[in-house]
């Protein structure tokens, strides 16, 4: 039997995710603003920047949860030793990524190391993160829990940078005469909060993970071996099918972020109104993670996500419609937002049932890699947002600053809407078809699973 939950876990595991959503907020709204007004680097260096850091991070992403599975438990424990030793390398190397050292070249060289570094260890401890969630978890309640507190400290983040963020690195170097290094200091703020929130996790979740003793008696000496990963991952089906839905997840959510600034200045041609929807958006997120707790225990998670991707295609499509009329259409966006905040606590649960599954399935738990798997829809989405907007926009004559034509605003307004929302209907249909969980059904596996442990322990004592 595991550890019940602690009454700290249940209100404040999130905290690390609030630090380290900081960090990501920084990265996405101000780095590219960063790299071209702040450190003046010419766009043929931009264009490399991004280019090298974002091939290498998808890479490294991919393996991280590997490592993490397949690395000999350290002296702090398999998954929670990772969030006491990666953090710090974080704080130290993030902030070059908002630097400016030197010549073009030699600066560009630092912005790249600083940025694969630090991404290379905030990907194994946020692996080792959400990899507690099924270590900490003795039923689907407990994980809607961890889950719901997770994403409401994600989304809080959003809110707080969105006004707090770009305002302070503005001050720190206007009060420094030097605008580069309000930056570099806001960066090093956001790391010091991820190192500060994943002490905290480090710290609360003591007591819970198997010492190495334990550990190497369970698996009565065996290694996880990369094969044994490969094995997992082409049996487990149901993994197959919540990567191909989260990417609907994940498309949704990054369109909704690169295409509303588009749509406040062509077609509702208010600016002004931008941040407003930013914040209610992000409230509506806030609003939805912590409801999901709720949604998941009522409905269970399958369900729930079933539900709540239908919803997302019902809003957008109500958007569409109504994409003219200001108020109405960020009411929809709102309710969009709602759904994807409960979804981001909810699919973490359906992540964590196809490690049960696998481990009936293949005899080898492999729990680490199969959470790491959450970073693939992100970078799916990512290749495939820049290829809807760029077609989108092309397609409809765009010139960046020119007056806003019909055909401009309903091209806005379908890459805006309708993929997104045919994304989300594809994904509500994948978990409804395709993903056969259910909490009876992992509980009867993992019980399968505890049985089989048993019996090869007691063979292994009798051999002794």
């Amino acid at each position: 039997m595991k550890k019940p939950l602690s009454k700290t876990l249940k209100r404040f595991y999130g905290v690390g995710d609030f630090g380290f959503c900081m960090m990501t907020a920084a990265e996405l709204s101000l780095f590219m603003l960063f790299l071209t007004d702040v450190a003046k680097f010419p766009l043929g260096i931009v264009a490399a920047i991004t280019t090298i850091t974002g091939a290498v991070d998808a890479i490294i992403s991919l393996f991280s949860g590997a490592i993490v599975n397949m690395v000999k438990p350290m002296k702090w424990g398999k998954i929670r030793s990772w969030l006491l030793i990666c953090p710090p390398i974080v704080l130290m190397t993030f902030i070059f990524q908002f630097s400016k050292i030197g010549s073009d070249i030699t600066a560009a060289v630092i912005v790249c190391l600083g940025f694969i570094i630090s991404h290379a260890a905030w990907n194994l401890a946020t692996v080792a993160n959400v990899s507690l969630v099924p270590m900490l978890s003795s039923n689907e309640d407990d994980k809607i829990i961890l889950t719901s507190r997770r994403g409401m400290f994600n989304n809080l983040a959003k809110v707080f940078f969105s006004y707090i963020g770009p305002p302070l690195a503005i001050y720190l170097g206007f009060a420094l005469h030097n605008e580069v290094t309000g930056y570099t200091i806001l960066a090093g703020l956001c790391a010091l909060l991820f190192c500060i929130g994943y002490f905290a996790h480090f710290k609360m979740t003591e007591g819970y993970e198997p010492t190495q003793e334990e550990i190497r008696k369970e698996s009565n000496g065996e290694k996880v071996k990369a094969k044994d990963l490969i094995r997992n991952f082409l049996t487990n089906y149901p993994l197959m099918v919540i990567i191909l839905a989260d990417t609907g997840r994940t498309l949704v959510n990054m369109l909704m972020s690169a295409l509303a600034g588009y749509y406040y200045k062509y077609i509702a041609e208010d600016m002004g109104l931008f941040p407003l929807h930013l914040f209610i958006t992000a409230c509506a997120a806030v609003l939805g993670a912590y409801f999901a707790k709720f949604i998941g225990k009522k409905l269970q998670a399958k369900m729930s996500c079933v539900i709540l991707f239908a919803g997302i295609t019902v809003f957008l499509v109500l958007g569409r419609v109504f994409y003219q009329n200001v108020p109405v259409f960020m009411f929809c966006l709102s309710m969009v937002q709602f759904c994807v905040g409960g979804l981001q606590a909810l699919t973490v649960v359906l992540y964590s049932d196809t490690i049960v599954y696998g481990e009936w399935k293949t005899g080898k738990n492999t729990a680490s890699f199969i959470m790491g798997m959450i970073v693939v829809p992100s970078k799916i989405s990512q290749i495939l947002k820049g290829l809807i907007i760029a077609s989108a926009l092309a397609a409809a004559g765009f010139v960046a600053g020119a007056a806003p034509t019909p055909e401009l605003q309903v091209g806005i307004a379908n890459a805006y809407i309708i993929f997104p929302a045919t994304g989300a209907l594809i994904a509500s249909l994948l978990i409804l078809f395709g993903f056969r969980l259910n909490s009876k059904k992992v509980a009867e596996m993992q019980q399968g699973i505890d049985e089989r442990k048993c019996t090869s322990a007691v063979k292994t004592e009798q051999i002794k």
